[in-house]
């Protein structure tokens, strides 16, 4: 994109793009708007002149451009709710010799995604074409060949209830890998030439959710959309329908929740009529569903009706030979990418599979990718790994130590964890202190934030 005159964003090339009902948005190295086309100008109401030259992320905070521009890859159909318009967004990057030299964003909303639908009602003959667009928008992004440690047990079950149409639970980490099984066990079933719908219940305000899981009528509230709008367990119709961190939906909407899964049929907000629907429910938690029950944030029925397959995913510490396996396939997805021969000294190996890995995966690919950025000549060493992988040693001999004379007590594992959990938030906060910086010292030698580190000390009373 850096070598483009401005001026052939006049040509009839561009134009072209003002054709199209998605809008358009292509981006420089910098992640700065080079051109926007008048779709995208009337789905967010925004002013050209207010865009050229601007930087994306100033523009729409949360933008996920930085994060695409780091990793080199495109994300599809990132959700975003703004003033009440829903939109899905693909960003992708254009690479020419491992670096990023623009981006292409290309943003779509839920009328469209109507208006599809009612070209099926009506042409019965276009249904396979708009089968086929509906699938590309609402994809998985994983696949089998990316996937390390389908042998385990979870994954197992995971694969046996592929076979079935049975509600799945799915509980484990933040990090661990949870959309990852629920796409595959989506890709593995019958299911897998139809939709797949994520939606993370936390993300979405409490006061929208009804509207977006179920929607509306025209009329329906106030500033409801005149057409009225279809939800997305709609969307997900004869496909699947994934409930990220399930645990964080209202009480109120659980009983709805339920309700539909029980009938199969969900109606929309300010209607009167039920419409029947044919989807496999996928749901995912990061929280201890045992305390959610006990302090009633979870509706004990739900769980039972959701758990029918409950698939506990371990943390990434009690998976060592995973780590091995995918700091391989990292490397080796890197050499192809960048065209770098990288190696990896056995010595750093030896760190990463003694760090606990707080964030699990998402953690560890975040270190590799560092890692690979500043090795020198593409060979990965000891200096190449993150200071808080180097800081935690000192923390971990000192908790191994603890734990070695230890008595156990009759203490369950969870107790025995926990326990290890809070000797090592002690060490770092006893190291650091616990003012503010030392809290930032404390939760940086963690390998946490300090959201979570501030988490962790509420929920120990510390």
């Amino acid at each position: 994109m850096k070598n483009i005159d401005p001026k052939y964003f006049n040509s009839s090339i561009f134009r072209w793009f003002n054709m199209l009902q998605e809008g358009i948005v292509l981006l420089d190295e910098n992640i700065n708007i080079v051109f926007v086309n008048d779709a995208y100008l009337n789905l967010t109401g925004l002013k050209e002149e207010n865009l050229i030259g601007q930087y994306m992320p100033k523009i729409r905070p949360g933008a996920v451009s930085p994060e695409v521009y780091r990793s080199k890859i495109a994300k599809y159909n990132c959700y975003r709710n703004v003033n009440g318009t829903v939109t899905y967004a693909d960003v992708i990057p254009y690479v020419d010799k491992g670096e990023v030299v623009g981006g292409l964003v290309v943003l779509r909303d839920m009328h469209q995604i109507n208006d599809l639908f009612k070209v099926i009602n009506e042409n019965e003959n276009k249904i396979q074409l708009l089968n086929e667009r509906l699938g590309a928008l609402f994809r998985t992004r994983y696949e089998r060949d990316g996937i390390v440690g389908m042998d385990a047990d979870y994954w197992r079950i995971a694969k046996t209830a592929a076979t079935t149409n049975s509600s799945v639970l799915l509980i484990g980490e933040s990090g661990t890998g949870k959309e990852v099984v629920a796409q595959m066990i989506h890709n593995l079933s019958a299911r897998s030439d139809k939709n797949f719908v994520d939606v993370n219940c936390a993300a979405i305000p409490e006061q929208l959710m009804e509207s977006e899981l179920f929607g509306y009528v025209s009329g329906a509230y106030t500033g409801a959309s005149k057409q009225g709008r279809m939800g997305l367990f709609e969307l997900a119709n004869h496909g699947t329908l994934f409930l990220d961190e399930i645990t964080e939906m209202p009480l109120a909407l659980q009983s709805k929740l339920l309700r539909a899964l029980q009938e199969k049929t969900i109606r929309r907000l300010g209607d009167n009529r039920n419409i029947p629907l044919d989807v496999r429910v996928i749901a995912a938690t990061n929280q201890c569903i045992g305390d959610a029950l006990a302090e009633h944030r979870f509706r004990s029925d739900l769980y039972y009706r959701l758990s029918v397959f409950e698939i506990e995913i371990p943390p990434l510490r009690q998976r060592k030979d995973n780590i091995t396996e995918y700091v391989n396939l990292f490397i080796a997805e890197q050499k192809q990418k960048k065209n770098i021969a990288f190696r990896i000294v056995p010595e750093v190996l030896g760190y990463l599979l003694k760090y606990p890995w707080p964030g699990n995966f998402r953690q560890l690919k975040n270190a590799l990718e560092y890692m690979c950025e500043v090795a020198v000549d593409g060979v990965i060493t000891v200096d190449s790994l993150p200071r808080y992988v180097l800081a935690q040693e000192e923390t971990l001999t000192q908790t191994e130590g603890a734990a070695a004379i230890s008595p156990w007590n009759g203490l369950t594992l969870s107790q025995v964890v926990m326990e290890a959990e809070r000797n090592a938030l002690e060490g770092a906060l006893q190291k650091f202190g616990t003012d503010v910086r030392g809290k930032q010292k404390a939760a940086q030698s963690l390998g946490i934030s300090v959201a979570t580190l501030y988490n962790k000390l509420k929920r120990y009373g510390m």
